[in-house]
């Protein structure tokens, strides 16, 4: 069954079959047949499942099930149809607090895109979810979220909370694509000047890891403003740590600054030795692959 929804072949009596399998079958075959249709992007189609009428009864059915995973994929599918909103926007919100992290973010998903939800609960259930789900690629999906809602996340919770989330969640980040995402969004919310204030005084503390930690998150902006490009070939000269001094080479390198005077810079390092030496040689062929 699974093989011939996958090929897109969901007639009515196949979508008929489906509810007789979810109002028949155990707990594990409902959570499985469900998981699999909200996850399966060719026959998860509103215009495929919106048809039966059978399927759609079984489904509001199933938004009262004892399982958590069942009423939640239940209102998953009916979200899809764009049916039943007050029920599933209900059981979508208690999904935030009772369900694991993958489920949450489905959940998240669902409210913001299907329903344009986005009230305190459901922002501070996202603002949670990107600083703490270990799943880089869920916490990159929370932040595009985040995004869709914009400015209207500032109409829920005070600037303040908004951007103490965002600005720790912007050094903290191990994942570029993340971190760029956070940086976009940031904008978006006219926090990014803000926050480059901050990161810039970084440099000038004691701490070297926190020196290093606000290289890596300038990144998250691009970067490429004069007073930003002083402050990191500053940090590349004077910087009495090579693991900081590392990080600045590679920023160079990643958002490929091509100015002669970068260029020259990184030329000058690269002819010495060591780790820097290396890192110069590296990012130079990045700028030199933009070029081209």
């Amino acid at each position: 069954m699974k093989s011939l929804m996958t090929l897109g072949y969901l007639d009515e009596q196949m979508l008929i079959f489906i509810a007789q399998c979810l109002n028949e079958g155990s707990q594990e075959l409902k959570i499985d047949l469900m998981t699999f249709t909200v996850d399966n992007k060719t026959c998860n189609k509103q215009e495929y499942l919106a048809k039966c009428v059978p399927l759609q009864q079984c489904l509001c059915q199933h938004l009262q099930d004892s399982h958590p995973c069942v009423s939640v994929h239940a209102a998953l599918l009916l979200s899809s149809m764009q049916c039943e909103k007050n029920r599933c926007v209900a059981v979508l919100k208690t999904a935030l607090h009772t369900l694991d992290s993958t489920h949450q973010v489905k959940a998240l998903s669902c409210l913001v895109n299907m329903w344009h939800c986005w009230d305190k609960e459901v922002l501070s259930s996202a603002l949670q979810q990107l600083h703490t789900h270990i799943d880089w690629q869920q916490r990159l999906s929370v932040a595009k979220l985040l995004r869709v809602i914009g400015a209207c996340v500032l109409d829920e919770m005070t600037e303040v909370e908004v951007f103490e989330v965002l600005h720790q969640r912007l050094y903290d980040e191990p994942i570029e694509a993340v971190r760029c995402e956070i940086g976009q969004l940031m904008a978006d919310l006219n926090m990014s000047e803000k926050a480059q204030t901050v990161l810039l005084g970084w440099l000038e503390c004691e701490d070297e890891f926190k020196r290093a930690a606000a290289v890596v998150a300038l990144g998250a902006f691009g970067a490429k403003t004069v007073h930003i490009l002083h402050s990191l070939l500053d940090c590349l000269e004077l910087d009495p740590s090579i693991y900081v001094r590392a990080q600045v080479v590679r920023l160079l390198g990643r958002v490929k600054y091509d100015s002669h005077h970068v260029v020259n810079k990184l030329l000058e390092i690269s002819k010495g030795s060591g780790l820097i030496a290396r890192e110069s040689q590296l990012a130079l062929q990045k700028i030199s692959s933009q070029s081209r």
